[in-house]
């Protein structure tokens, strides 16, 4: 795939920044795992975490804000068989669910994390990071149940960094004679009222088509919608439905009932902002503050 032609401005005049190359796996590693927090919301857990049964050294383990567990492999290039390696991985990590648990009690205990949300293992992620990947790749990776991210990086004059999430282009899903059983927060949807799933599945596809770059996770309390980040979840109750963004409003642009700033008040899901709707007339005045929280979210 192409590079990214980045140019730095300056009084009209367009300087073009040089592509850097990372010469080594490892480095890119270090930096990333210094910074797990700043560029995807994950915590740090562990790196080279050695794998019984000759599994391998699973690159980075993480805990992201919703508590799903998290391992990201590296490559500085794309290469053969880095789609198996990772599911390996996976396949590890959900037979040891209890070791994993474990690293994040240890964490926990030592301040090194700040999630004090427990293990939600309904929907754990896979991140494989490279400079580039192919199209063979990314397509196959959507014939798989598992949902792996791929995110591409690219370095400029050795001090700007650029992450790209890739992925093929989001399609209609697959009617399947088997029905999935349902699962967490789709639980607590059953119990609302027609009119409140009516809502929630109004405000569901809006969130959904804000993009082809939105993710759509089911976890135990809440559903979540990202891109790499959270940017907004929804936690159904059986007359509303409450929204939490990422989000900053001054006081003349909250909205009286409906909107309260939740910084400092704990509560399902991610944001700062809670936005509680009953009606879709309550949802069409709340749009424009969720399509502000997805354009300020990261990638």
């Amino acid at each position: 795939m192409s590079d990214i032609l980045l140019f730095k401005i300056n009084k009209n005049n367009a300087i073009q920044l040089i592509k850097s190359y990372v010469y080594k796996e490892k480095n890119i590693q270090k930096l990333i795992e210094n910074n797990l927090d700043t560029f995807f919301g994950i915590e740090f857990l562990a790196t080279e975490y050695y794998t019984e049964n000759n599994e391998g050294r699973i690159d980075t383990l993480g805990i992201d804000e919703d508590g799903s567990p998290v391992i990201i492999e590296y490559k500085k290039t794309m290469e053969k068989g880095m789609l198996e390696q990772i599911l390996s991985y996976y396949a590890w990590l959900d037979k040891h669910r209890l070791e994993f648990e474990k690293v994040v009690e240890e964490q926990r205990k030592k301040s090194k994390i700040k999630c004090n949300k427990n293990v939600d293992w309904t929907s754990p992620r896979l991140l494989c990071i490279a400079e580039d990947f192919n199209n063979r790749l990314l397509k196959a990776a959507t014939q798989i149940p598992q949902k792996v991210q791929f995110i591409r990086f690219q370095m400029y004059e050795k001090q700007f960094l650029i992450f790209e999430l890739m992925g093929a282009k989001r399609t209609k899903a697959r009617k399947s004679p088997e029905v999935s059983p349902k699962k967490g927060a789709e639980l607590q949807l059953d119990k609302s009222s027609e009119q409140i799933k009516n809502l929630f599945f109004l405000v569901d596809s809006y969130l959904i088509n804000l993009g082809e770059d939105v993710n759509k996770k089911i976890l135990k309390q809440y559903f979540a919608y990202s891109k790499i980040r959270n940017f907004a979840s929804l936690k159904v109750l059986k007359n509303s439905i409450k929204i939490y963004l990422y989000t900053v409003l001054s006081k003349k642009e909250h909205i009286s009932n409906i909107t309260r700033d939740v910084t400092t008040t704990g509560h399902h899901g991610t944001g700062n902002l809670e936005v509680e709707i009953e009606s879709k007339s309550d949802f069409e005045r709340v749009k424009h503050l969720i399509e502000k929280a997805y354009l300020s979210s990261k990638m």
